[in-house]
């Protein structure tokens, strides 16, 4: 019996002892997580403690509030994420700079597919006419050039470029008008002088050659650039674009070079009475004042040496034409 109790009583001792230790470990936890919490509390009140104190000196100057902020937190960004920022924030840049990349592509691509001639002539002469027989004059001038550029091509290019004072020209609706203005002018001089009102009327009804200011810029800063360098030697001028060329100066004495040619006086070999007009195809009467004529080499330009050689080729070219058109 007491055997029976005695073991009775150690399984109730054994149930015992792990219910004492399960409360024990419960009872350890709870008051771990009442000191951590305690300790969590504590250092909050000290953050706000600490706030608090930085609060009063930013109120007070001492400070400018920065310790307030609490620390950043670094954040990762993906591959993508940093590539597509960095378009987002540069986008006007990018957009200008593509532009530019563009312009210089096109202007690059221009510049080595544009042809690049052989020998060049300046037309200076304001005549439309003259403007009309550029192109028969190329074949013309191609005839008689070389291939001073070594690309395996000739190539001559006579350039438009027309320069003339710039006039007031009348312009009339219908030819009714152009009488009557004719008829007005007449009957405004004195009646006993009828050939002289005569020879009035008839002078106000010629056209003037006329050029409005943008094509005159345009044109005198192409000739500037020209004279700049030693490329272009054969220029076609006349009288009114002689102020912007200054040939007394600029170009060579032709009469040194071809005497004896009834066509060459001066600095110019004059197109009218030769057959200028029936191998260019030019309309109308050839005006007296049109000639062709060369620039002289300039000896202290650093381009002498490329201007002799374009001024042979010249020369070479201008003999051909004398001889074809006189």
């Amino acid at each position: 019996m007491d055997e029976k109790n005695k073991g009775h009583k150690g399984l109730i001792d054994t149930i015992n002892e792990s219910r004492s230790t399960r409360l024990h470990a419960a009872s350890d936890k709870v008051r771990d997580a009442s000191l951590a919490k305690d300790k969590k509390d504590d250092e909050y009140l000290k953050q706000l403690h600490r706030e608090k104190i930085e609060l009063l000196k930013a109120k007070q100057g001492i400070t400018d509030g920065s310790e307030l902020a609490g620390p950043e937190e670094k954040k990762e960004y993906t591959f993508f994420q940093k590539v597509g920022a960095f378009f987002y924030c540069n986008k006007a840049m990018i957009v200008l700079g593509s532009f530019f990349v563009l312009l210089a592509g096109f202007l690059g691509y221009d510049y080595i597919r544009r042809p690049d001639p052989d020998f060049t002539v300046m037309v200076l002469s304001c005549s439309y006419e003259m403007s009309r027989s550029c192109e028969k004059l190329e074949t013309i001038v191609n005839e008689y050039a070389d291939d001073m550029n070594g690309n395996g091509d000739i190539l001559s290019s006579v350039y438009y470029m027309p320069l003339c004072d710039m006039t007031e020209q009348v312009n009339y609706d219908d030819e009714d008008e152009k009488s009557a203005s004719g008829k007005n002018v007449v009957n405004a001089e004195s009646a006993s002088e009828p050939e002289e009102t005569e020879a009035v009327a008839v002078t106000e009804s010629e056209p003037k050659k006329s050029q409005d200011v943008y094509t005159q810029q345009a044109s005198s800063a192409k000739l500037f650039t020209l004279m700049q360098t030693g490329d272009t030697i054969m220029v076609i001028s006349d009288n009114d674009a002689n102020i912007f060329l200054l040939p007394d100066q600029t170009l060579e004495d032709l009469e040194a070079l071809y005497p004896g040619n009834k066509h060459v006086k001066g600095y110019g070999f004059y197109l009218s009475g030769t057959k200028f007009a029936e191998e260019t195809g030019y309309e109308g009467e050839v005006p007296e004042d049109l000639y062709i004529g060369l620039r002289k080499v300039q000896k202290g330009a650093h381009y002498k040496d490329e201007m002799q050689k374009n001024y042979d080729e010249a020369k070479k070219i201008l003999d051909a034409l004398v001889e074809r058109f006189s």
